[in-house]
């Protein structure tokens, strides 16, 4: 899936995800990455409290798969 650098502002803008924000995350860069597997397994887990997520990720097989990507 490819998205033009307009939508990409969109999706940015729509989060809130400003200069701050990209700056931020710049610098959190090392401990992100030494950490990114707890922190997606965190992420799939708290998206599990919430119905409507449990539904569209449905299952273990759809998890597994999304955190290889």
């Amino acid at each position: 899936m490819t998205i033009s650098i307009e939508e990409w502002e969109q999706r940015k803008a729509f989060v809130g995800f400003g200069e701050t924000e990209a700056q931020l995350l710049s610098e959190l860069k090392e401990l992100v990455v030494d950490h990114t597997d707890e922190i997606i397994d965190k992420l799939y887990a708290n998206w599990s409290d919430f119905k409507e997520l449990r539904e569209l990720l449905k299952g273990q097989d759809t998890i597994q798969r999304l955190k290889s990507t």
